[in-house]
């Protein structure tokens, strides 16, 4: 996926779109479509730079906050601010308004790293 245009903020680009997986293409489309908001986009600011890890089953991506590019990249990094994984249902919940720390006490929301990080993340994730 080329980088979209949005003025004067950070755009999405996914490394290899042919060979990434379900999840890196969701989230790619989802925070595609947030960065269109300049909300958001302050949101989005607050989060450079940062190494996030999404894990939903077998699935892996990076997601790599730079000040111009949200850089989604198949696997996980080694090196990471904040990790989350669950159940893609769970995650998917997330951007249709769910609550995290609902899944999270339940032990369908597992996380690493900032959790902090990721309470930021989550508005981003809003559709």
């Amino acid at each position: 996926m080329e980088p979209a245009g949005v003025p004067d903020g950070a755009s999405v680009s996914i490394e290899d779109p042919r060979r990434m997986n379900l999840l890196g293409l969701i989230l790619a489309d989802i925070f595609d479509r947030a960065l269109h908001d300049p909300d958001k986009q302050r949101r989005y600011r607050k989060l450079v730079p940062s190494v996030v890890v999404v894990r939903a089953g077998e699935m892996a991506v990076t997601l790599h906050f730079e000040q111009q590019t949200l850089q989604v990249s198949r696997g996980a990094a080694e090196q990471f601010r904040a990790r989350v994984e669950g159940p893609l249902d769970a995650l998917l919940a997330l951007s249709l308004g769910g609550g995290m720390v609902g899944p999270w006490l339940a032990g369908r929301l597992k996380t690493r790293g900032s959790l902090l990080l990721l309470l930021r993340l989550r508005p981003l994730l809003q559709v």
